[in-house]
C-alpha cells in the first residue's frame, strides 16, 4: 500500500499497552506495535483515555485506529462511542471527510427502446462514400459507430444512482429493535451494575446474538 500510494485506515486490536494510545503504561507488546507503526509512518488517531476494552473489572486501551499520512488530513472525527457492541471491545468511530452521499445520472440501458433505435437508424441518410482504401473503411466505420452511440444516448432514459451504502438483505426491523434494547440495557447496567441488570443484559445480548446468526 505504501509503495502504491494507497490511503490506508486500520483498526487494530494490539493486545498491547502504550501511552501513545492512552494506556496507563507500556508493555513489550505495546512497544513492538508502536515501533512498527512508526516505521511505516502510520498516524495514531486515538485521542481519548476512555477504555476501548472492558471485561468485568478489567478496563484498558488496547484497540488502536491508524491512518496513513496521505489520509490523515481527511480524518474529520475519531471517537470512542462507548456503546454496547456484543463484544468486550468498544465501538470506535472514524469519520473521513468527502464521504457524503452523492448522486449521479447514468444511462439506463435496460430500458432502451430498441424498436425506436432501429427506426431511427433506418431513416438516417448515409453519404455514398467510396471505400477505395483502408483509411476510407476506417473512416466509414468510425462514422457509423459514432452514429450508433449518439442515437442510443439520445433515446436511452437516465437513472440516478448514489454512493449510499444499503443495509444487508438480512437486516430487519426486528434486529434493529433488538440491538436498541441491548444498548439500552447496557447503559442501565453501567449506571446501576446490579445482579438483576447484569442478568437481563446478558439474556438480551444472547437472544440478539442468536437472532443475528439465524438471520445471516
Amino acid at each position: 500500500a505504501k509503495d502504491k500510494g494507497w490511503q490506508v485506515l486500520l483498526a487494530i486490536d494490539t493486545n498491547g499497552h502504550h501511552v501513545a494510545w492512552f494506556s496507563n503504561g507500556n508493555n513489550r507488546q505495546g512497544e513492538k506495535a508502536y515501533e512498527l507503526f512508526s516505521q511505516n509512518n502510520l498516524y495514531i488517531l486515538n485521542n481519548s483515555a476512555n477504555p476501548t476494552y472492558v471485561s468485568g473489572a478489567n478496563a484498558t486501551n488496547i484497540d488502536v485506529t491508524l491512518t496513513s499520512t496521505n489520509l490523515q488530513t481527511y480524518i474529520k472525527l475519531w471517537t470512542n462511542l462507548g456503546e454496547e457492541s456484543l463484544s468486550d471491545h468498544k465501538c470506535l468511530k472514524t469519520v473521513v471527510s468527502g464521504n457524503k452521499i452523492s448522486t449521479q445520472t447514468i444511462p439506463n440501458y435496460k430500458h432502451t427502446p430498441w424498436n425506436v433505435f432501429q427506426s431511427k437508424m433506418e431513416r438516417i441518410q448515409y453519404a455514398d462514400v467510396p471505400l477505395n482504401s483502408e483509411l476510407d473503411i476506417d473512416n466509414a466505420i468510425e462514422m457509423l459507430t459514432n452514429t450508433i452511440i449518439s442515437t442510443v444516448k439520445a433515446i436511452t432514459p437516465k437513472a440516478k444512482i448514489t454512493n449510499k451504502v444499503k443495509p444487508p438483505p438480512w437486516w430487519s426491523d426486528k434486529l434493529r429493535k433488538g440491538r436498541r434494547l441491548v444498548r439500552v440495557k447496557y447503559h442501565q447496567l453501567q449506571r446501576n451494575p446490579s445482579e438483576n441488570n447484569k442478568h437481563e443484559y446478558l439474556m438480551l445480548r444472547r437472544q440478539y446474538q442468536r437472532e443475528l446468526r439465524q438471520a445471516k
